[in-house]
């Protein structure tokens, strides 16, 4: 399946390829880029990393008997707030003010909490240090347009737009649970839950600059806000333990895959689940180095 930004890319090559009486003014760019994204991500930072972990396990009284113990343990994630953003962008002048814009960049955000609580495990009550870390990463690839605003003594400032598409977005969550006490002390049981969404399509305004270091180096600086233009969910979720049944542990998670084949996230209290809607509108800021040819 074609991508939005990759037929917008072809639509504006063929017509601008059509203008060859501009062809001799064209001068191209290369510019390595570094900085931060802080994408929103509600249902994630406000949702899915604060949900609670519910259980119930039994515990053996004598030898023959056991009764079942619930428990509830909170171990809320931190907000992914901004995380490193790190690309590469191409850029086509078409004259000395309008300019063409080609790029990919790639984030990752990430955030770990452990906590020390009690949980049934094996028929008795046992300390456990509980581990639980999310990370959420994205590609995207992007098309857009520059305009010069002002130039002189080696300084240029410009607007730009550009549409973006994130083509790979990654979120992996993993429970780990570290056996303190009891007839498991010393084991260890890993809960792993991955999922994946594609072709989540925004619209960036932005503002930049540069200063010419070189008549073919410039370093430069460019800030903007993303806004998604569609929305989209985690699917193809894949959960993995290695739980064993003599455990005689039930957990509910913090994320689960509904019967539509999506993630869900277990609300704060624990009594149901929602959807997960992914929201990565926000800021970015990104420094460059460009060099012309």
């Amino acid at each position: 399946m074609i991508s939005h930004c990759f037929k917008t890319l072809v639509l504006i090559i063929f017509l601008t390829g059509s203008g060859t009486v501009y062809a001799q003014e064209w001068k191209w760019s290369v510019s390595p880029m570094l900085g931060i994204y802080s994408p929103q991500l509600r249902d994630l930072n406000k949702g899915e990393f604060r949900s609670p972990l519910p259980g119930t396990g039994g515990i053996i009284i004598d030898a023959e008997a056991s009764v079942d113990y619930g428990f509830t343990i909170h171990n809320p994630l931190p907000e992914i707030r901004f995380a490193s953003e790190a690309g590469v962008e191409l850029q086509l002048e078409l004259d000395n003010k309008n300019s063409l814009l080609f790029g990919i960049s790639t984030w990752e955000g990430t955030s770990t909490s452990i906590v020390q609580s009690e949980m049934p495990f094996q028929g008795e009550l046992s300390q456990v240090l509980y581990e639980r870390s999310g990370r959420v990463s994205t590609t995207q690839y992007f098309l857009g347009w520059r305009r010069n605003l002002f130039e002189k003594n080696k300084r240029r400032l410009y607007a730009r737009i550009t549409l973006n598409e994130l083509m790979d977005v990654d979120y992996k969550e993993d429970l780990v649970f570290g056996l303190l006490s009891g007839p498991a002390q010393g084991f260890k049981r890993v809960i792993v839950m991955e999922s994946q969404a594609t072709g989540i399509l925004m619209l960036q305004l932005g503002m930049g600059g540069e200063l010419f270091v070189r008549d073919s180096i410039s370093l430069g600086f460019d800030i903007g806000y993303l806004q998604g233009i569609d929305r989209s969910t985690l699917s193809n979720a894949n959960l993995k333990d290695d739980f064993q049944s003599g455990d005689s542990l039930d957990l509910v998670l913090p994320a689960q895959v509904g019967a539509d084949g999506k993630l869900w996230y277990l609300n704060s209290d624990g009594s149901s689940y929602r959807r997960i809607q992914l929201d990565f509108g926000g800021w970015r800021a990104l420094a460059r180095i460009n060099f012309y040819f």
